[in-house]
């Protein structure tokens, strides 16, 4: 009853040497062992449905002969290769990326309008909550100041940290949580891409989406300080926001109603509010 088990892989194989291997590797060199069919396919899919908002088998950990890829010649093409290239996730990316596949366009034609399957087409996908948030924090020109847990030590993150570069365990965001941040940076993220009650509150009334926008020394309250007119404005927050020029038709609808308001900078919050909140900004298309 005592005595003392040895560890195993699932194959039965033996981890070795206790007192001198490191667990953790000797898994990852049995995980990327020469025939192991499951390991790259695995992965590649993964990192194919982060591209492209789902992999060539859906969900993406549900591998089973009842549930196909929808194209299989391709995942063990790119698994293939990805295991030539000694599992280097780069290169994985670089593949993708420079596939004419994920760089089709998103505008819908008659041929690909309800493809949800063979990849015809890019398809909008969230921006992840970390992108998110750094995404309006470069719009507004107000940094995030995020605060670290007290169990490791507490304080304050230097201003200017970005989202992305945070560890969840030890700094909390209420932001970065209703918008479906992983709880673990350290292990295979997964993210909740559905839209919630929680999201579309904290975009009315939460502090990113509205305190940043009318925060002082923020990029509008600058600009207003300059007394930059409307056109300039509604250019530059174009630019910031959507990286486009807004079109003639926008430009001018939005100049009629700045010259018509009662209240020029709460209209200018409720416009910069507008482009933040809209689908083009939040959206990767």
């Amino acid at each position: 009853l005592k005595t003392e088990v040895e560890p195993r892989f699932v194959s039965g194989e033996t981890i070795g040497d206790k007192a001198n291997t490191a667990p953790r590797r000797r898994f990852a060199e049995w995980m990327t062992r020469p025939g192991n069919p499951f390991f790259a396919r695995s992965i590649v899919n993964r990192v194919w449905s982060y591209f492209f908002g789902r992999g060539f088998v859906d969900p993406v950990d549900d591998f089973k002969d009842t549930n196909p890829p929808t194209h299989p010649e391709l995942l063990d093409a790119l698994a293939r290769d990805f295991e030539e290239h000694g599992y280097d996730l780069k290169h994985l990316m670089r593949r993708i990326t420079r596939s004419r596949t994920y760089q089709t366009s998103g505008t819908a034609n008659a041929t690909n309008g309800n493809d949800k399957l063979n990849f015809s087409r890019s398809l909008p996908r969230r921006l992840d909550a970390e992108v998110l948030l750094d995404a309006i924090t470069s719009v507004t020109r107000v940094n995030e100041l995020f605060t670290i847990h007290e169990y490791v030590g507490g304080g304050s993150e230097p201003r200017g940290t970005r989202a992305i570069e945070l560890v969840a365990e030890v700094t909390p965001s209420q932001f970065l949580d209703v918008f479906g941040r992983p709880p673990f940076r350290e292990a295979v993220p997964v993210r909740d891409y559905r839209v919630t009650l929680k999201q579309a509150l904290h975009t009315l009334v939460g502090s990113a989406f509205n305190e940043k926008i009318a925060r002082k020394d923020g990029r509008l309250d600058r600009l207003l300080t300059k007394n930059v007119d409307n056109s300039e404005l509604i250019t530059e927050f174009y630019l910031a926001a959507l990286t486009r020029f807004p079109r003639p038709d926008e430009l001018a609808d939005l100049q009629a109603l700045l010259n018509e308001a009662s209240d020029r900078r709460k209209a200018i919050e409720h416009l910069v509010w507008a482009l933040i909140a809209s689908r083009e900004f939040t959206y990767n298309h």
